[in-house]
This record gives structure tokens, sequence and C-alpha cells, in this order.
């Protein structure tokens, strides 16, 4: 008990001790720093092959910079100029970064490059990363332009055809410490890893590791695997060759010049960005297509899209219903999106597709144009047809015009319905020439009508004569009122354009009504 009571009173004083002394502390270490911060250049000599200088004597025309600097960045710079010219001659090809890179951080700083190679955005270690890996055209990723990617192309294209470089082949070991080419180059691991990565991008290697293999297609897998699984690959080699009737067919089924494939295996990236914009607006007409064919296609009162319909006729002649294509465009739709991973020449070499099964879309993309065509056609005729529903409903059933117009809807209805009739030079034109002429027709019809149903200004007169007859005055002619004989006034509607009021325009609307009957 005594030696547990000394011992706390020991820790307590020591507390005790502690907190007096700490202002005292704080401040000699405050003065320390400033001591060193004005004097550390002059006062400390730095050795180096017998030779022992003061720091400034070392950094002296070294560098410009008057930002101050801490000590250890101090040791830094004189150790590197120091022993700059050994590691010169030891590894004269070693890259030089323009972010401070230590050994500690260097996992890190590989890792920030790999995500840049898949399509993030790069941060500025990213991006002194690939630069000091000479990776970088601009802003653009080309590895054809770096020494470290060309030494291992060069160890690759020595392999026959289907054989692997294995990672012996690339990293050495060196007194326990592994480097690619260490006489000349001496890259670490990461780094070799980062170079690697690059040329998968580009297309030129498929890099193993236990259990998988990342081609050009699977780059953001590659940069969500960890730094240490990577630097311990199996192998890289050769990807497949390219695929050019493919790559052709591919170019051909969307619109664009098949000659532009050829570019592409050379590595050239603008046919792949107009392959990509193509593929877009493709995906974007198939979806709006497919949304209109989920609330139908009306014209003229019919819906054009309906499952018993014909909608397109593809090469072979045979017709194809609504119900029949809507899975064709289902798998085009699909198709084109599974395309839009292919955004670099690299990984449109790895291209998954064969010939057949591309050509195989091309019934899904020319039922899209068809269907398209006949949205159009709706669209541009729908107001005529709307306007002579209208007009049917507006005359006697039994009229002669009623009859003309059927007979032109039921005729208009089957030739648009016919992909092969609507599809004709001229349908739209002449199908919008007869529903022009039914037009006409209408309006002479009804300003016929109009004339012989108005009450002109003698009517007016003997009808105002009428209704002030004696007889119709008083309880004792009560009798002689017959209710089921009053006058029915129809209102006949006027059609757009406007067919001004035969009768007098008081701006009661009188003018439109129309006495059929009399008293």
């Amino acid at each position: 008990m005594k030696d547990d009571h000394s011992s706390s009173q020991k820790f307590s004083d020591y507390v005790n001790m502690r907190y007096l002394l700490s202002p005292q502390c704080t401040s000699f270490l405050r003065n320390l720093v400033q001591w060193l911060q004005k004097n550390m250049t002059s006062v400390f000599e730095a050795t180096y092959q017998g030779r022992a200088k003061t720091i400034a004597e070392w950094t002296k025309g070294k560098s410009s910079s008057q930002e101050r600097i801490n000590f250890r960045d101090v040791v830094n710079t004189v150790a590197g100029i120091c022993l700059g010219p050994h590691f010169s001659d030891q590894a004269p090809e070693y890259p030089f970064f323009s972010v401070l890179i230590f050994g500690a951080s260097r996992a890190q700083a590989a890792q920030d490059a790999l995500r840049t190679i898949s399509g993030q955005k790069p941060t500025r270690q990213a991006t002194a990363v690939l630069d000091g890996l000479e990776l970088l055209d601009g802003d653009r990723l080309d590895p054809y332009r770096s020494k470290y990617a060309k030494h291992i192309l060069a160890i690759v294209k020595k392999k026959g055809h289907g054989q692997v470089v294995n990672r012996s082949e690339l990293i050495q070991d060196v007194f326990g410490i592994e480097y690619l080419a260490p006489q000349i180059l001496r890259l670490e691991p990461e780094w070799a890893v980062v170079v690697l990565a690059a040329l998968v991008y580009a297309g030129e290697l498929v890099l193993a590791i236990p259990g998988k293999k990342f081609d050009a297609t699977g780059l953001p897998q590659l940069a969500g695997t960890g730094i240490d699984e990577l630097t311990q690959f199996k192998h890289v080699e050769r990807p497949k060759d390219w695929n050019l009737p493919a790559l052709k067919a591919l170019f051909e089924l969307l619109g664009l010049t098949p000659g532009m494939a050829q570019l592409v295996t050379q590595g050239n990236d603008g046919p792949v960005q107009q392959l990509q914009k193509a593929i877009t607006e493709a995906v974007e007409r198939l979806v709006l297509t497919q949304q209109n064919l989920q609330t139908g296609l009306f014209f003229w009162g019919v819906n054009l899209t309906a499952n018993e319909r014909e909608l397109t006729r593809i090469e072979d002649g045979h017709s194809r219903s609504f119900a029949s294509i809507r899975g064709s465009l289902e798998r085009t739709k699909q198709f084109l999106e599974s395309l839009q991973a292919y955004t670099t020449p690299g990984k449109l070499k790895n291209l998954r597709y064969d010939v057949q099964e591309i050509t195989g879309h091309r019934n899904g993309l020319q039922s899209l144009e068809e269907i398209e065509l006949l949205q159009e056609l709706a669209g541009d005729l729908g107001s005529a047809a709307s306007y002579l529903s209208t007009a049917e409903a507006v005359l006697p059933t039994d009229h002669e015009w009623i009859d003309k117009m059927k007979a032109v809807r039921d005729e208009v209805l089957d030739q648009i319905g016919d992909p092969v009739q609507r599809g004709t030079a001229g349908f739209r034109q002449q199908t919008q020439h007869k529903l022009n002429d039914l037009k006409k027709a209408y309006l002479r019809t009804y300003i016929s009508m109009h004339v012989k149903a108005r009450l002109g200004v003698n009517d007016d007169k003997r009808k105002a004569r009428l209704m002030g007859d004696e007889r119709l005055k008083g309880p004792a002619k009560a009798l002689h009122y017959r209710p089921h004989a009053a006058p029915t006034l129809v209102r006949l509607p006027e059609p757009p354009g406007g067919i001004k009021e035969l009768f007098r325009n008081d701006g009661t609307g009188v003018g439109r009504l129309a006495l059929l009957s009399t008293l």
C-alpha cells in the first residue's frame, strides 16, 4: 500500500510540474524553432565523400525560392544535392515528378494515377505521376511516347503469338528491393503498374492477377483493386487481334463510313468519338419511340400501333407487327447501350461482338426509322384529319359528304398502314391534297346549308309579326298554343378560318342560328 501511495504521489507531482512548466516549454520550443529557422543554413554542416560544407554552401545556386521551409525539407534538399549524381548514374532514366512523393506515399500516388487512367477526374498528384512517367500528351493519355511503356512493349513483342510475359521477366530483385529495369529505369513496382495500366488502356496489354484479368474494358475494376495486389501481378499478355470486319460492320450499322474502322486500329480517337455520338443519338431515339409505342400512335381515330396492325416491312419482304418489333427494339437498345463502354481505341480492340451479331440489329434500326416516319406522317396529317372528324359530327349521317369522307379515310388508313405505300415518293403530298379537297367540299356544303337555314331580312320581319300575333296572347288563346310545335333552333358549327355570319352580326351570335322549322 505504501508503494502504491508513493507512486501515486510521484505521478501527481509530475502532472503538477508539467502543468507549471508547460508555458515555459512552449516558449523554449518556439525560440528553438525560430533559432533554427534563422540559423540552420549557417550553423549546421553536412559531410559527403569527405567534404564538409554548411547547408548554405551546399544549397548555394540550387534554388531561388525565398519561401520559408522546415528543417526536414532542408535536410531532404541537401541529401538530394549530395546524392543526386550517384542516383543519376545508377538510374539515368528515372522519372522526375513535379510534386514531392515519398516512399510511404508512393502507393497512394500510384492508386491515384490508376483512377485517372480509368476515367475519373484527375488530381494534381495523379497528373504529376502520369506526366513524370511520360504518359501524357497534353491532357490526353498517350503511352506510346513513354520510354517506360516502350521498354515493356519491346519485351512483350519478343514473345511469340499467344505467349505471356511473366512478372519475373519485368520485375527484378536488387538486394531485396524490386525494380523494373534496375540498370536503367529503376522503376518501383508501383510505377511499373501505372505504366502497365496505361498500356491496358491503349489496348496493347491484358494484365493478369491471380483469379482475374484486366483488359481495356475492365479499367474501373483495375483501378478499384489495391495497389499491393496489382504489384504482385502474374503476367501480362497481348490482347486478341483487331476484329476489323466487325468494326467496319459496326460503323456501317450506325451510318458512318466503314473506313473509319481502319483509323481506330491506328489509335485514332476521332472515329471513336463519332461512333459514341451516333450510339447516344440512336439510344435516345429508341427510348423515345418505345415510350410513344406504349401510349399508342393515333391518326384519324385509329391506333396505328395496335398489336394486329402491320408496322414495318423488313428486307425479306415479310411484315412485322407492333407486337413483334417491341422485342427487337429493346434488344437493339440493349446492344447499343453495351457499346457505350467502348470509348477508346483500346477498348474497341476487345469488342466482343462478331459481324453476324452486329448486322443482326439492322432490322431493329430499320423498324425504328419506319416508326419515326409513321409518327412524322401522323403529325403532319393529323390536324387535317382531326378537322374532318369534327366536320363529320356536324353533318347529318346520311349526307353524301360523309360517305365520300369515309371512303377517303379508309383509303388513307390502308395506305398509311402499309410501309411500302407510305414510303413511296409523293405519298405525303398526295394524301395532304386529298384531305384538303375534303375540307373544301365541307366548306361548300356548310355554306350551302347555312344559306338555306338562315333567316333573311324579310323572314325576320315575318317572324316578328308572327310572334306578335294576338292569337298567341292571353289565356283565352292558350288552346291554340302547341308547345310541342315550338321552333327548333340548330347551331351550325363554324369551320376554322371563319365563315362570317350571313345574317346580321349584332354581337349576340344570332347570325349563327338557323331556324329549320316554323311554328
